[in-house]
């Protein structure tokens, strides 16, 4: 919903006249703003909120601020699950852009960008892989932020696998441990999961055990400050997994396996699917590669 269909929702739902709303100004200017005629500003929208007793972050859950970012991870997800569709090609191809105009594209674009390229460079022949020239620009990129917001971690998420060694561990380091005064949303968290499972899962593959014991230590202390369950439920999975890697003990293997069956019981099944790709890859026995295991990170659009 746009913010006037947002206001006129819990306005309704609360039974409550245009009127009664900002009763310190005319009933028209409310009506105006309901109808998205007229701007809300901030203080007239704190009001609001103090007068239908709804909290800010309700308010916000139910407004889509950027609906063409909603539809491009929503066709995405579509062009995943059926990549022969032409239609939907075309669509998606829409978003697509010419290399040498990123400089001047926005991060959610190069965000899109990124993701489309490495997932759809294997289905469709007009998507190239991503160029190294491309993966030291996004790691200069990355490099050159103090901070990190949204559409930071989503790119750090989906390429922190391309890095060398050093470069994923410089840039994992400028992220964590997080800072105090940050305020993380559900889909933030969502791609930090990313980043710790994509990060420990790179140093898992190349037998760098020390550094992945290093990074899970890392993960497990941003818990309090994440406050996730599907967060801790993959942290757990991922030291489970690091003690099955360098011990060979089943026992932790049957812990990761507990793992992916309580990301099915509460329905995360496209993340719990991806994991177990991963642990078949990086458990199967040397000179027995099943056909359906993967080498390729865990790509997350939310």
């Amino acid at each position: 919903m746009n913010i006037g269909e947002t206001l006129y929702y819990f306005r309704k739902n609360r039974n409550m006249k245009q009127r009664e709303i900002l009763d310190y100004s005319s009933s028209s200017i409310y009506s105006k703003i309901e109808s998205n005629r007229q701007e809300i500003r901030l203080s007239e929208l704190i009001y609001f909120l103090k007068k239908t007793e709804i909290t800010e972050e309700e308010f916000f859950e139910y407004i889509d601020l950027d609906e063409e970012q909603k539809k491009f991870r929503k066709l995405f997800k579509k062009c995943s699950q059926n990549p022969k569709d032409q239609i939907l090609k075309k669509k998606l191809c829409s978003y697509d852009f010419d290399w040498q105009n990123v400089s001047e594209k926005k991060l959610q674009e190069l965000s899109n960008y990124v993701v489309m390229h490495l997932y759809f460079s294997k289905y469709w022949y007009n998507i190239s892989p991503l160029t190294q020239e491309q993966i030291r620009y996004i790691y200069e990129l990355l490099n050159s932020k103090s901070v990190y917001f949204q559409y930071d971690y989503i790119l750090l998420a989906n390429t922190i696998f391309l890095f060398t060694t050093d470069q994923s561990k410089n840039l994992f380091m400028k992220v964590f441990p997080l800072k105090k005064e940050q305020i993380l949303s559900n889909t933030t968290k969502s791609f930090i999961s990313s980043i710790m499972n994509n990060m420990i899962t790179k140093s898992l593959r190349n037998k760098d055990y020390n550094n992945a014991k290093f990074y899970v230590s890392i993960a497990k202390e941003q818990e309090d400050k994440v406050n996730d369950i599907a967060y801790k439920i993959i942290i757990n999975y991922l030291e489970n997994l690091t003690k099955h890697m360098i011990t060979g003990k089943y026992a932790y293997l049957e812990k990761v396996y507990d793992c992916i069956k309580i990301l099915k019981d509460i329905r995360e099944f496209e993340l719990a699917n991806s994991i177990e790709l991963e642990v078949e890859s990086l458990t199967v026995k040397e000179g027995y590669f099943p056909e359906t295991a993967t080498t390729t990170m865990y790509i997350n659009i939310n």
